[in-house]
Formats: C-alpha cells, sequence, structure tokens
C-alpha cells in the first residue's frame, strides 16, 4: 500500500484535500461527499484518499469555484457579442430587404 493509498480520517482527508488546492477541504464537504454517495468509506470511518480522489472527480461536474470572476467577464463578452450579431444581422436583412425572423 503506498503513502497515497493509507487510509485518513474524514478530517485528515479533507486537510489533505485542502492542502492541495482542491475542493472538499472541509470536515463539512467531506462528509456532505459520503451521503450524497460521491466518495466512499473503506473500513471504519476512514478514507483511502487516492480512491476517494478519484471518486469524487468522477462524480462531480466542472467546477467554477476561483473562477467566477472570470466566468461572469466571459459571460458578459458573450452577451455583448450576442447583441452585435442581432443588431448586424438586423442591419444586413433590412439592407436586402428582408423580412425578419
Amino acid at each position: 500500500m503506498s503513502s497515497g493509498d493509507k487510509p485518513l480520517s474524514l478530517r485528515a482527508y479533507a486537510r489533505s484535500r485542502r492542502a492541495r488546492g482542491l475542493a472538499g477541504g472541509s470536515l463539512a464537504a467531506v462528509q456532505k461527499a459520503i451521503v450524497s454517495g460521491r466518495i466512499q468509506v473503506v473500513e471504519k470511518g476512514l478514507i483511502n484518499p487516492a480512491e476517494a480522489d478519484q471518486q469524487w472527480l468522477a462524480q462531480s461536474g466542472p467546477r467554477l469555484i476561483g473562477h467566477r470572476a472570470e466566468v461572469r467577464e466571459l459571460l458578459g463578452l458573450a452577451r455583448g457579442l450576442v447583441l452585435r450579431l442581432e443588431r448586424l444581422a438586423g442591419e444586413s436583412r433590412e439592407a436586402v430587404g428582408a423580412e425578419p425572423v
């Protein structure tokens, strides 16, 4: 068994996730992941960190934590582009005398 396979307590596993900069770095988050079936307890309330990390990744969708400001900025830019394209499409339809869609 490698050091990454050594079972950890829920608190120790949460600390290890926090130290590695991963989501779920709190006891509450680890408990929630267990209750929801995202990760499994292997024995006597212990977690195999390597297996749990794989399970967590496989059972979780893409995360935006830490990137919310960038996502908001990109959404704003995308909305602006959509509005500009709609305006250009309307001008093009008018130029050729087509009916609005």
